[in-house]
């Protein structure tokens, strides 16, 4: 297979080309989005639509598509419902969310935007107010905070957690 791919991911792509749907699918949950998201370039386009349908049944699209990079998010996607995009959204954090938004056609990110509701819709709208290359536009409105009394290392063990 491919050298940058580790051999889970070698394992996976090849139930999905021998079309062990069951078996790809129980893998396909035990993944991490991260290794998930890189195998999208190695899937024909009928395979990116079952993993786009399957990432969506495990729960794991908001995750996957935290990982990828602009082109990928398009990609994925044309094979989403807007419908699909929102819920997906609304598992993200804001600022991974507003990320995705922003690289949506304009009729797409504006049908998204606007099936968006509360929270959500506030803070991705403060988000996408700031230009992207700036501190504001890469910024998380996710704030962590520890008593003062509190171990270093239990807070450690808090932020792992």
């Amino acid at each position: 297979m491919n050298k940058s791919l580790n051999r889970v991911q070698e394992a996976f792509l090849r139930l999905v080309r021998n079309q062990a749907w069951t078996s790809a699918h129980n893998a396909l949950k035990q993944m991490h989005p991260a290794d998930l998201a890189i195998l999208l370039p190695y899937l024909q386009t009928s395979e990116q639509k079952w993993f786009a349908k399957t990432l969506l049944e495990c729960g794991k699209l908001s995750g996957v598509l935290s990982e990828l990079d602009e082109n990928a998010i398009l990609q994925l996607s044309e094979m989403l419902t807007e419908d699909q995009l929102v819920r997906a959204m609304q598992e993200m954090d804001p600022d991974d969310a507003a990320d995705l938004i922003i690289v949506l056609p304009e009729e797409q990110r504006t049908k998204v935007f606007d099936q968006l509701s509360g929270t959500i819709k506030h803070t991705i709208g403060k988000l996408l107010g700031h230009a992207p290359d700036t501190a504001g536009g890469i910024m998380t409105t996710v704030l962590l905070s520890f008593p003062e009394t509190l171990p270093v290392q239990a807070a450690v063990a808090e932020l792992c957690r």
